[in-house]
């Protein structure tokens, strides 16, 4: 996999000969990154995988302008991969199509969550069990795709009403409360498992057996939009998470550390409140303070 990496990079920079020398080594870096992210060959790059590594950016402090640069580089680099015919039409198209939306006029912003009708539209439109508990494990936790797929029967302990969710990629490891009544969902959960997957240890599998990839699970959830009449994504459902708890009243401090932001302005712009309701919020505190 590394050397079919390198050869593919080759192939990039000998395309970019006739720019400069600075801007072909940031070219070939941030391509570089991207394919270190995935960790996969970068001929198999699809849209999920850059909705997770543009998130990734995002929390880890990169400007709106640092963003817009990274996703500039990636579209041409996949328009590249496609010309040469390393990359199917359709997944490249797509690949385009979500580096426009990722680079909106100033004052807008991509990242939306989901209203009360269209959660209830989207969990409605999930057929399947496992797909059900993937978007409850979003819509109830917060967790990213990866920590989805990741999450293991040990780490969800009934009994302390405690959610574990470990560390990867730089992340820190962060520790979730469990209510009464997601324990019981979980407990049900756990019961099906055993009757199609006795011998699972990852909380999440096919009803079949077996685990989830992560590009299925891009699918699944886009298709499941699809059919609610929602556009959704995997960390759509994280949004939704993180706005309802703001609305809810929880301080975006605390919000920030069950996000598992490493700093809280990663937490303010990835949250979208109206001007109404800020009003509304300060109108209700006021009234008590003054």
């Amino acid at each position: 996999m590394v050397r079919n990496r390198v050869d593919l990079l080759e192939g990039w920079e000998n395309y970019l000969g006739t720019k400069s020398p600075t801007t072909r080594r940031q070219y070939v870096f941030h391509v570089q990154k991207l394919g270190k992210f995935i960790g996969k060959p970068l001929k198999r790059l699809n849209r999920g995988d850059l909705v997770d590594y543009f998130q990734h950016c995002s929390e880890n402090g990169n400007s709106r302008r640092s963003i817009k640069f990274k996703s500039t580089i990636i579209k041409r680099f996949s328009e590249w991969m496609w010309e040469e015919g390393h990359l199917d039409e359709q997944e490249y198209r797509k690949i385009a199509r979500f580096c426009r939306e990722l680079r909106p006029e100033k004052g807008e912003d991509v990242r939306v969550a989901l209203s009360k009708e269209e959660e209830d539209r989207v969990v409605v439109a999930a057929s399947r069990p496992s797909h059900k508990m993937i978007l409850w494990l979003g819509l109830n936790f917060g967790l990213r795709r990866k920590e989805i797929r990741n999450l293991k029967l040990e780490d969800v302990d009934l009994d302390g009403r405690v959610l574990t969710v470990k560390r990867s990629k730089g992340l820190k490891t962060r520790r979730l409360r469990v209510t009464d009544r997601q324990a019981g969902v979980f407990s049900q959960w756990f019961k099906q498992l055993e009757v199609f997957d006795p011998e699972a240890s990852y909380v999440v599998v096919r009803e079949s057996g077996g685990r989830y990839t992560l590009d299925a699970i891009t699918k699944l959830v886009e298709r499941i939009g699809e059919k609610a009449g929602v556009k959704l994504y995997p960390h759509m459902l994280r949004y939704t998470f993180a706005t309802k708890l703001l609305r809810a009243g929880l301080d975006i401090f605390v919000i920030s550390k069950i996000l598992g932001h490493s700093n809280v302005a990663t937490t303010m712009v990835y949250l979208k409140v109206s001007e109404g309701e800020i009003l509304d919020r300060y109108e209700k505190v006021a009234s008590r303070v003054f």
